[in-house]
């Protein structure tokens, strides 16, 4: 499934795998690391995570 990723101004699409069976109590998105840097995610800044 195609997506689209926005943080701040920083827009990436890219495909995403759905109905994978991961479970957990709040949202999640797993991503990986050359998607973060292209979305200023990464290196990991001091952001207030839940």
């Amino acid at each position: 499934m195609r997506i689209r990723l926005k943080h701040d101004e920083k827009c990436v699409e890219t495909s995403a795998l759905v109905s994978s069976g991961f479970e957990s109590d709040a949202p999640d998105i797993v991503i990986p690391v050359e998607v973060a840097k292209r979305l200023n995610l990464w290196p990991l800044k001091k952001y207030h995570l839940p």
